[in-house]
């Protein structure tokens, strides 16, 4: 089939979004850049070290008395959790920023309504506005068709190339057998890997950079390179025959294979309005770039959507999502056999909801929605699932998680995470979305007691 069903658990709410509400204090503190920053900032979160506390619609300011002479002008926007502020501070968002809405988040009486407000913040307000207008004209802006078409047939040829540059360095290496492979790590990956960023293929690329940090002093890991190499042969096998796939395969093989999508491409597509739930938010950092991967679940589509963010040392988010806060916005879908990659078209509004789980999704049916998917599209590596009503059992060789009628599967989280999660459900069942990957399922964050819990 060209099209392909999949059952998804449901979220009741109150389908009316109330007026837009802070965060929480611990939602304040994850958007903290490190420890010491939120430590800082919990040291704030006092009156008496302000010279000055005003709220407006959809912001708030204040001058914070530093060691200068001169307070520090800090600014926050509520509707957009955005901050500025006047210290030399490196770290974004500084401690002022955050101790200002954590001050906010705890004590809002004490915040005057200024008559007026200060001219830098006009001024602030001002650009972000010009700057969200500069980019809602670039995103509209019509593509030059003929400008695209060449730079993507420059593009190709130099993948055409990487890909059977890998397709031969793959045969060579199975030909001459995997048992020395432990000793030419990492090596051996990293260097095709580099061969594949000169052929502009980076999904590639990333795929043999993992290649390296397999752990091979551990039984069983020739599995799982044997796993990681076939995908990137098949992933070759399929690039080659990209005339004869459907649209939709060939999406999925262009994004495993690091082929971009112009933004502008894509915000073209006809846009999902809905309240998104901010259910996980996982970081990795390689050398300077922070890449930020956001699981987001549409309330009234029930429907998944991963949001990517690359940032540079120092670099502002783009959008800043906090886990646990809904937010309203429209969003459009990278193309694929199973879209989950999406953009923000618009800005966001948070709004006040409350989800509940009222429907049953079993592990049978995860397991027959996830071989339904990997078998139109076997590069997916993350499939996720809100289950309730699960539980933790220990079995004879892994955790496991398992539902109301004993169907279960190996739980991957590490050893940390186990006992996390034991402490925060005292073994009890409990509502958890989860991603569903090689076999097993990683539980993201998980609902009991009434509250959310973000591993």
């Amino acid at each position: 089939p060209t099209e392909i069903s999949v059952v998804r658990p449901i979220l009741y709410l109150d389908p009316s979004p109330r007026s837009m509400s802070p965060l929480t204090p611990q939602q304040v503190l994850a958007l903290a850049p490190d420890d010491a920053s939120a430590k800082a900032a919990q040291g704030l979160v006092k009156p008496a070290k302000w010279v000055t506390l005003g709220a407006f619609e959809g912001g708030l300011w204040g001058e914070c008395q530093g060691s200068g002479k001169t307070p520090y002008l800090t600014y926050v926007d509520l509707g957009n959790t955005a901050f500025k502020c006047s210290c030399p501070s490196r770290k974004f968002p500084c401690k002022h920023g955050l101790g200002l809405y954590l001050l906010y988040a705890q004590h809002p009486k004490g915040f005057d309504t200024p008559a007026q407000l200060p001219p830098d913040l006009q001024q602030w307000l001002q650009k972000r506005q010009a700057k969200t207008e500069t980019k809602n004209e670039k995103e509209h802006k019509p593509v030059d068709e003929a400008a695209r078409q060449k730079r993507q047939e420059a593009r190709h040829q130099k993948v055409e190339q990487g890909i059977a540059a890998l397709q031969v360095w793959l045969k060579d290496l199975v030909r001459g057998g995997i048992a020395q492979v432990p000793q030419q790590m990492p090596g051996l990956a990293l260097g095709m890997a580099a061969r594949m960023v000169d052929a502009q293929a980076p999904g590639l690329a990333w795929q043999l950079r993992r290649l390296s940090d397999l752990n091979y002093f551990e039984d069983g890991w020739q599995l799982n390179f044997l796993r990681s190499i076939s995908g990137l042969y098949m992933a070759t096998l399929l690039h080659g025959q990209k005339s004869a796939a459907a649209a939709k395969q060939a999406a999925d093989s262009n994004l495993y294979v690091g082929y971009p999508v112009a933004k502008e491409e894509v915000l073209q597509q006809p846009a999902m309005a809905d309240n998104w739930l901010v259910l996980a938010k996982n970081t990795s950092i390689e050398d300077n770039l922070t890449a930020e991967t956001t699981w987001l679940y549409g309330l009234q589509h029930k429907k998944f959507a991963q949001h990517l963010q690359f940032l540079v040392r120092n670099q502002v988010p783009e959008v800043l999502l906090t886990t646990g806060t809904i937010l309203q916005a429209e969003l459009v879908f990278y193309p694929g056999t199973y879209p989950l990659r999406a953009l923000f078209k618009s800005g966001t509004q948070q709004v006040n909801l409350q989800p509940q789980f009222t429907e049953h999704m079993g592990m049978d049916r995860v397991k027959q929605t996830a071989s339904g998917l990997l078998a139109h599209n076997p590069f997916l590596e993350n499939i996720p699932f809100l289950l309730p009503g699960v539980t933790l059992q220990q079995g004879a060789a892994h955790w496991l998680l398992a539902d109301a009628q004993k169907g279960s599967l190996p739980l991957l989280n590490p050893e940390k995470d186990r006992y996390h999660l034991l402490a925060a459900t005292g073994g009890q069942a409990f509502d958890a979305f989860v991603l569903y990957r090689q076999g097993g399922v990683h539980v993201q964050t998980l609902f009991a007691k009434h509250k959310m819990v973000v591993l």
